[in-house]
């Protein structure tokens, strides 16, 4: 399922909620994010995972209050079609880079390609690529790089889900097209150079398009053409989706008005203030960060979940653990 449009998501302050932004090749998401601000009359706006320059697709932008839950969204999982040409090793993993090493990929075959891509699935460790917005010592990677110097070499643990060969095409220079299901965090111009480098031939990333990240799918994305026409006609809030919907792969407990009182004081709602249990509405998308997202590896912490208003609308996120029955809940961001 993906989120639908919330229409009382506008709140009085202004626009509030999550835009499903297309982000075109060619635009920072930083770029998308100011084109967002500009046209919708906020200052509080930001983005929950960035995409590279040259990359498309789907770019959830948080706008207002709704900006506090990005961290939650920027965890859930994601999805790709990335294009890799076979044979060619750039400078930085894709097609901006200059070309390091050049062999004939004419041997290979969609088979050996089938294979190759099996050995990265599950817990693989990455090199983290020089241009990311990884930081060291406080300065993002690329920002290193452009000043003239040379970050240090890191790696990371992701999570493959899957990858499945859509499209081979056999030569000199052979290409492919792969769909991947991976967590956040994953480094696709770093899976297309180590599957060339598994392959014998190098390979690098020629195109990338995002077509999920959590519940937010490029069937619903909106260009920012779409978005511009919507905001000077007045209706760029029936686009957003409110923080309570973007939320919907957590758990959701109603809360009756007493414990929204103690929500709006900071103090955790009972048991007995609880009106009814929701589960998740929306799949956060395969690979998503589940040690952050559906259950903490610290078992005091529990399970993130949302506590909802009687009418609607999000008033907290909480962990809930269960014990005996009993729920308790611990408020880690409240929306009152």
């Amino acid at each position: 399922m993906t989120a639908a449009p919330d229409r009382s998501a506008e709140a009085p302050g202004g626009l509030e909620g999550v835009l499903n932004v297309l982000k075109p090749p060619g635009m920072s998401s930083h770029d998308v994010v100011d084109f967002i601000r500009k046209i919708g009359g906020r200052r509080r706006a930001g983005h929950s995972g960035t995409l590279d320059r040259a990359a498309a697709g789907v770019l959830a932008v948080c706008v207002g209050r709704a900006t506090r839950i990005a961290e939650y969204l920027s965890a859930c999982g994601k999805e790709y079609r990335v294009e890799i040409a076979l044979g060619e090793t750039t400078s930085t993993g894709d097609a901006t880079g200059y070309t390091t090493r050049e062999e004939d990929a004419s041997a290979l075959s969609f088979d050996d390609l089938r294979k190759a891509v099996g050995r990265f699935t599950g817990r693989i460790i990455q090199r983290v690529p020089a241009l990311s917005a990884k930081k060291f010592a406080g300065m993002r990677s690329y920002d290193i790089v452009r000043s003239g110097g040379v970050p240090p070499e890191r790696t990371t643990a992701v999570y493959v889900e899957r990858i499945d060969v859509v499209e081979f095409r056999a030569g000199r220079r052979a290409t492919a097209v792969l769909d991947v299901a991976c967590s956040a965090g994953t480094y696709i111009r770093a899976l297309c150079s180590d599957i060339g480098q598994a392959l014998g031939c190098g390979a690098h990333m020629s195109f990338l398009l995002r077509t999920r990240t959590g519940p937010f799918a490029i069937e619903d994305a909106m260009t920012l053409e779409e978005l511009g026409a919507a905001a000077s006609g007045g209706r760029l809030c029936e686009l957003v989706v409110g923080s309570d919907r973007a939320l919907g792969f957590l758990k959701g407990f109603e809360i009756d008005r007493s414990g929204l009182r103690k929500v709006s004081q900071g103090r955790a709602p009972e048991n007995g203030d609880i009106i009814k249990v929701m589960e998740p509405s929306v799949s956060p998308a395969a690979g998503s960060d589940t040690a952050r997202l559906e259950s903490s590896s610290d078992p005091e912490r529990g399970e993130l979940v949302r506590l909802l208003r009687p009418e609607g609308g999000l008033a907290a996120v909480a962990r809930a653990t269960t014990s005996c029955g009993r729920v308790e809940f611990s408020l880690e961001k409240v929306f009152l």
